[in-house]
């Protein structure tokens, strides 16, 4: 971060990685929004309140999905009430048939209750449309 070498403080609007929250690294970088790691501990909460014990996950390739998904089964680990079925990846350039044979994996795993998803916008579309099919 070119700040960090020049002490130049930044603000971002969007940036969610967790690994922005380390101060002796990014002291002088500052977000609006809260780390990933919140969302993955507000779908936990859901998950519970649902009474799911039994669920799938699914993310893009890529810091996002891959890190959103590592927090989700942490947290989840350490609560111990929800256990992780299977965890699939979207690639970041998937080829023809791929979001077919994703939807095939986890329909293979039939007592899980839900898919935990972290993923960008266009996968999110491309997996609900080809699960409607």
């Amino acid at each position: 971060m070119a700040s960090l070498s020049v002490q130049i403080p930044q603000i971002s609007y969007a940036s969610t990685a967790p690994e922005l929250s380390d101060n002796t690294r990014y002291d002088f970088f500052s977000r609006v929004v809260p780390p990933d790691s919140y969302q993955a501990q507000a779908m936990l909460d859901i998950v519970t309140a649902m009474g799911w014990n039994y669920v799938s996950t699914l993310a893009s390739e890529g810091n996002y999905g891959e890190s959103g998904v590592e927090a989700f089964v942490q947290i989840s680990r350490e609560s111990g009430g929800v256990c992780i079925a299977q965890s699939l990846k979207i690639p970041r350039e998937p080829k023809p048939g791929e979001f077919d044979k994703l939807i095939l994996r986890l329909l293979e795993t039939s007592n899980a209750r839900a898919v935990i998803m972290f993923a960008n916008e266009d996968d999110i579309r491309r997996i609900l449309d080809t699960a409607k099919t």
